[in-house]
């Protein structure tokens, strides 16, 4: 294994997209137990697109990340 994937999200390059995110942003921890329809391995841009197409037709989605979305 990467030991690179135990110390947290990599720093991000400069860019207008850095500069302007909300990294203050909290999520939960998932506790206990949670009933979806869904659930999606990754917060990356493919998983958070299939979370957000499958919300919008009526699907209860968790999406389940190691580090940030």
């Amino acid at each position: 294994m990467n030991a690179a994937l135990n110390h947290g999200p990599a720093p991000r390059s400069a860019s207008y997209y850095s500069a302007s995110l909300n990294d203050f942003t909290e999520y939960p921890r998932l506790n206990g137990n949670v009933s979806v329809d869904v659930v999606i391995i990754g917060g990356g841009f493919t998983g958070v697109a299939s979370a957000v197409e499958l919300a919008e037709r009526g699907l209860k989605v968790a999406i389940v990340e190691t580090h940030r979305i």
